[in-house]
């Protein structure tokens, strides 16, 4: 009888265990697209001011590192942009995309999470 109690505790260890790696796996699943939408959603924001402000011209490279135009600040503090962890954002070479990247280990990491959009 010690036995099949000894059973029962072993299959209830483990299956707890099982659930906890499952429910860490579907957290850092949530966690990332939540993340994925929040940079989806601060692109189209910065879509939008780019309309708004009627800019035409960005240069290519690394935003959210100088002071102009001022638009593009703003935009950087952002809560959307700024609540991502360890963001960069920048204009791809031929000046049609904006790209995000962003993860825990840096946005040059080989986990970082890209998204980026059409301008």
């Amino acid at each position: 009888m010690l036995i099949d109690y000894l059973i029962g505790a072993a299959l209830a260890i483990s299956g707890m265990l099982a659930l906890l790696v499952f429910g860490t796996d579907i957290i850092r699943m949530n966690v990332e697209a939540r993340e994925h939408w929040q940079a989806q959603s601060a692109m189209a924001d910065f879509a939008g001011r780019r309309v708004i402000y009627q800019t035409d011209s960005l240069t290519p490279g690394a935003l959210c590192e100088g002071v102009e135009p001022q638009w593009v600040v703003a935009w950087c503090r952002s809560p959307q942009v700024t609540s991502l962890p360890n963001v960069c954002a920048a204009i791809s070479p031929d000046a049609s995309r904006i790209v995000m990247r962003w993860g825990l280990e840096g946005c040059s990491g080989d986990r970082a999470l890209v998204a980026s959009r059409v301008l």
